[in-house]
């Protein structure tokens, strides 16, 4: 029995790789809600499929620089979990894991309205959550409410740059979905940076589309800010009442953005990491921190995180990283990968996603390395039942 020439067998891989990609940022969500044994061990399988259907690929590649970021993240894993203790052989495995699924992240052949369906489904469910406890109060099993802008901004990430990248419209709908589930979150750092994401994405259509005076969809844009914004201003009088019983605006003008805690972890980490050489070039052990019994070895910034976790040199290499990608964002004139990396960057100054077991490692990964992905060039007519990605040129 002869499979019919007219099947086309790519558009099935692309299904399953984009459908795997929605319920990866779904289950990531109901993980951290839940305790069901049912939605984690979904979580870990989701995962463990990411990572295959990322490696299982004709086209999947080592570049020189991901192979020195394994190669130096190995070596310096491997010497703090034998003279520092804070890694462990988990976060190793974890980051593998990563790799995988930062290349089906990259992958060309992913639908984006799964992106789009992943960020309206998550804040669907968070802001039900949110709403249901009621404004303040707790919706995570081990983390602060703050995380709700970490778990919406991670599949925007991927969205934004990828359509971008792809010379695809830019739609601020998901900015301001964002924005309106981190105001129930009621998070300072989630608050702002969402804001940062929205205005960001305004400041693109505004000024640096080519297009915008010639096209009608930037009428239809204003007119949707504008119903929104009276919407927001309508509705904020509730919404300020609401937050202010739980005393959590108080706390927003009383600390700002990082309150008392963060600069005391911050300024304990500091003092002991220049204190010997050790600490210096391998990381500071989390049980010489006496902050780091309360606070869960959580050093609410990142880059403190990485430090801690594999040591001065891998930390300089990812912050050189990260310094060449601005470089490259302003020379190929990518306003929206360097926009939503600094906006993605600024919340990692106050909590720990990177490292380990961090669900914002491959969003680091595709941060990292995304950038030197070639743009393909599709043919006009696509043979029937062959790979697109077979006519890459």
């Amino acid at each position: 029995m002869f499979i019919s020439q007219n099947i086309k067998i790519p558009n099935f891989w692309k299904l399953i790789k984009s459908s795997v990609v929605f319920l990866y940022f779904i289950l990531l969500v109901l993980h951290n809600l839940s305790n069901n044994t049912v939605v984690n061990y979904s979580w870990y399988l989701i995962l463990i499929g990411s990572f295959l259907l990322g490696i299982i690929q004709p086209y999947f590649r080592i570049s020189l620089d991901t192979f020195l970021f394994a190669g130096i993240f190995l070596v310096s894993a491997t010497l703090n979990i034998f003279f520092v203790g804070n890694s462990a052989v988990t976060d190793i495995i974890y980051t593998v894991l990563y790799f995988g699924v930062f290349n089906l992240f990259a992958d060309d052949e992913l639908d984006e309205r799964f992106l789009f369906a992943a960020i309206y489904v998550d804040c669907a469910i968070l802001s039900f959550f949110l709403i249901k406890v009621g404004f303040g109060k707790a919706i995570f099993t081990s983390l602060s409410n703050n995380f709700v802008s970490v778990l919406l901004l991670l599949p925007a990430v991927v969205l934004y740059i990828r359509r971008e990248h792809f010379q695809k419209p830019i739609s601020i709908l998901p900015a301001i979905t964002i924005v309106i589930t981190c105001l129930l979150a009621t998070g300072r750092g989630g608050i702002l940076v969402s804001l940062i994401l929205l205005l960001s994405i305004l400041f693109y259509h505004l000024f640096l589309r080519k297009d915008w005076r010639n096209t009608r969809k930037f009428a239809i844009y204003i007119l949707g800010i504008f119903t929104i914004a009276s919407l927001i201003v309508f509705c904020l009088p509730f919404l300020l009442s609401s937050i202010s019983k739980t005393g959590i605006f108080q706390r927003f003008i009383k600390y700002g953005m990082y309150g008392t805690g963060r600069t005391g972890i911050w300024s304990e980490y500091f003092t002991n990491m220049f204190q010997n050489i050790k600490n210096l070039f391998l990381g500071v052990r989390f049980s010489d921190l006496s902050l780091m019994i309360r606070y869960k070895n959580n050093l609410h910034n990142s880059i403190l995180n990485i430090h801690a976790l594999y040591g001065l040199v891998f930390t300089l290499y990812v912050c050189f990283l990260l310094i060449r990608i601005i470089i490259m964002c302003v020379k190929k004139k990518n306003w929206i990968y360097l926009s939503v990396m600094l906006v993605f960057l600024v919340r990692s100054m106050t909590d720990r996603f990177f490292g380990g077991g961090q669900a914002g490692t491959p969003i680091l990964l595709f941060l990292l390395f995304y950038i030197s992905k070639p743009i393909p060039t599709l043919p006009e007519k696509p043979i029937l039942g062959g790979s697109a990605n077979a006519q890459l040129k």
